[in-house]
């Protein structure tokens, strides 16, 4: 049996290089940052619904009087350690992924298709549009039913610049 040594071109992993483009970058940030805040929303969603089961499983335990007692006190607690603005914050969370998610889907698109993106482009702008027409009217229409956590906020906001102007 004859072995012949044969010259083989071997390239190293670290020769080979790709152009690294910024829409490309951008876009991976983007789809990243947007991926990790759906995932921390969704790990903070499960986390407050068991904080909200551990309030009502213990408020029903014993006489209504001792539960009363106990659902004031764990309703406080609740309070004081902003449950409330933690649940508010999912859904900012959640619409900011998604908001990400679209602009990195815009740029995603531009490298391929300009049709593609002037599509997409009117889809996200038009549900960015009607977000934030939704948000706004309960500002200024006190029966808007169009209320959102961020709107009742935003109408905070307006009515204590309202009142300094």
């Amino acid at each position: 049996m004859v072995h012949r040594a044969e010259a083989v071109n071997v390239v190293s992993p670290a020769v080979i290089s790709f152009p690294l483009q910024a829409s490309n970058f951008w876009v991976n940030a983007l789809w990243f940052m947007s991926l990790r805040l759906s995932l921390s929303t969704i790990l903070l969603a499960v986390l407050a619904k068991q904080w909200i089961h551990q309030y009502l499983f213990l408020t029903l335990i014993g006489s209504s009087c001792n539960c009363y007692q106990i659902g004031r006190f764990r309703y406080k607690a609740l309070k004081k350690w902003h449950v409330p603005l933690i649940i508010v914050l999912l859904s900012v969370l959640m619409h900011t992924a998604l908001g990400l998610f679209f602009i990195g889907l815009v740029i995603y698109l531009y490298s391929l298709s300009t049709v593609m993106t002037a599509h997409m482009t009117i889809i996200a702008s038009s549900a960015f549009g009607v977000y934030s027409v939704t948000s706004i009217l309960p500002v200024f229409y006190v029966n808007c039913v169009y209320k959102m956590p961020l709107s009742i906020h935003s109408f905070a906001v307006f009515t204590l610049f309202a009142k300094n102007t």
